[in-house]
């Protein structure tokens, strides 16, 4: 990971984990997923460099990485602060959803099941972003 990227990736961290101590983030039911916002960026970007991982799916990783440091989505963090990366997460394990489980674990270092967070989010994508948005993301890596 370039220098670049790992600093991009943790001033999102610093941004996300001050949000996390605030009321807003305290009344957010989308927070439990909104704190892994780093880290799927970041497995999103370990994994477009694996030579183990196909190309198509490493496409769909170069969509939602360039999804993620967009300042013009769907939902947008200049409008919505912290809230607004729930549409950069459902796109995040939407595409996370084909690897290989081996894959998504060899790069993911924190001790939530990576799996099970991924297939939550996937869920919750629509109750998170509401239908159309969620349909738009799913569209936006459709090959």
């Amino acid at each position: 990971m370039s220098q670049i990227q790992s600093e991009f990736i943790s001033e999102l961290a610093m941004k996300i984990e001050n949000w996390l101590k605030s009321p807003v983030a305290q009344h957010d039911p989308w927070a439990k997923y909104i704190k892994y916002t780093p880290n799927l960026l970041q497995l999103l970007v370990k994994l477009s460099a694996d030579k183990n991982v196909v190309q198509p799916n490493k496409a769909k990783f170069a969509v939602a990485i360039s999804y993620f440091i967009s300042p013009l989505d769907m939902i947008p963090e200049r409008f919505h602060g912290a809230h607004g990366f729930v549409d950069d997460i459902a796109l995040a394990a939407y595409v996370l959803a084909d690897v290989k489980p081996e894959n998504l674990k060899a790069y993911w270092e924190e001790e939530a099941d990576i799996l099970e967070l991924t297939q939550n989010i996937v869920k919750d994508a629509e109750k998170m972003v509401g239908p159309k948005i969620w349909q738009r993301l799913k569209d936006l890596v459709e090959i």
